[in-house]
Formats: C-alpha cells, sequence, structure tokens
C-alpha cells in the first residue's frame, strides 16, 4: 500500500470544531487533535468533565475522599464556580495534616516559602495585609499610597525607622480611609474607643500638678 493512502484525508478536510465548554473554535494541528480535542484548555476541560457534578445540588454533609468519614460542609474548603460554593475533596483536618507531613518532609520548601514573602513585603511601600484584608487591590492601594505622597494622612510625615505606613478603616463598616504612620493609626484606635478616652483623661485630671 501507498504511504499516500495510509494518510488519513479527514485532516485535509477544513474542520470546525468548538470547545465544548465556551464555544471557543479550537485549534487542531493533527489526526489525533481533530479526533480527539473537545475542549481549549485545561480549565475548560475541568468544567466540562465535572459538569454533572456542579449541575448537583449541594449536599450538607460531604465525605472526605482521604479518611472516608463523611462530615459536614463547614469542615471542608470550597470552591465557587457560578456564584456557588461545593467542598474539596479532602477535609481541613486531612488537608492540613498532609500539608505538615509534606512541609516536614521538605524542610526548604518552607524556607523558600519564608524568604518569597519577606522579600514581597519588603518591596512594598505600605502593609499590604491591611489593605488585602479590606478587599482592596494591589493596583487599589498603590493609587492611594500615591495620591497621598508617600505620607501619613494626618501628620503629613514619611515613615521613619524602616517602619511602613497602614491602612485605617471604619470598625463599624468596615471600609477604607487613609493610610497612616503607626503613631497616629494607635493614637485614632485611642479616640475612637470612647471609653478608654474617658479613662485616659480622668487619669490625667487625676496626676495634674496642683497649683498652690
Amino acid at each position: 500500500m501507498d504511504q499516500t493512502t495510509r494518510i488519513d484525508s479527514y485532516a485535509f478536510h477544513s474542520v470546525n470544531k468548538f470547545c465544548e465548554t465556551c464555544g471557543v473554535k479550537l485549534k487542531l494541528t493533527a489526526n489525533v487533535h481533530i479526533k480527539r480535542k473537545r475542549f481549549c484548555s485545561a480549565s475548560c476541560r475541568m468544567k466540562g468533565i465535572n459538569k454533572h457534578r456542579f449541575a448537583q445540588p449541594a449536599a450538607l454533609n460531604h465525605t472526605c475522599k482521604m479518611c472516608c468519614k463523611t462530615k459536614p460542609i463547614c469542615d471542608f474548603y470550597t470552591v465557587t464556580y457560578k456564584d456557588k460554593k461545593y467542598p474539596r475533596q479532602f477535609c481541613k483536618k486531612c488537608y492540613k495534616g498532609h500539608v505538615y507531613a509534606m512541609f516536614e518532609k521538605h524542610p526548604e520548601w518552607v524556607e523558600q516559602m519564608r524568604t518569597r514573602r519577606k522579600l514581597k513585603r519588603a518591596a512594598l511601600p505600605f502593609r499590604m495585609e491591611s489593605a488585602r484584608d479590606l478587599g482592596l487591590t494591589l493596583a487599589e492601594a498603590f493609587k492611594m499610597y500615591t495620591d497621598q505622597c508617600g505620607k501619613c494622612a494626618v501628620c503629613g510625615a514619611p515613615p521613619q525607622n524602616g517602619r511602613r505606613l497602614a491602612l485605617d478603616h471604619n470598625h463599624a463598616t468596615g471600609e477604607p480611609r487613609q493610610f497612616l504612620c503607626c503613631s497616629c493609626n494607635a493614637d485614632l484606635s485611642v479616640i475612637e474607643n470612647k471609653a478608654r478616652f474617658e479613662k485616659l483623661q480622668a487619669y490625667l485630671v487625676k496626676h495634674e500638678p496642683k497649683i498652690h
């Protein structure tokens, strides 16, 4: 048989195939890809494979695939898909135990994570932890920081002694305000606590020098 007759003629036709999840046209380059390719990316493939699992209503209990115990949903970490939360395969206890065991086997991982975290924090001129907890992105926090010219919003002084500005927020509503230095942020927390502020005022009045 001639070599050309063994080549699948299906590869020479103009074939239009689309991703079964998002509908994007697939890039077909070979016979195997034409016949077997169904998704455009790994994420679409996982969504398409788990489509039947995501379509089912969330149950109150879930079985861990590591310890094989049925536990409440609150004992599992969740993944969000189409505004719904679904439990992961392993419960929190098994997942943490597995992670800690891997860290004990590979202590160099822990050191790499600590070094990476230190370098990332040192590269930022403000505390990203406080900004992230209040729902701000890195771009939004940088814009707020540059609008203040890198200075405290109360005293107008830049941070000193290697310290960084912290993002102040309304404790009642949780809305972020502006970046403050450590001293102004601590003083503001005392002023907002009216009961503590009154006690401090009473303490100062008690120890005022008496004029004879």
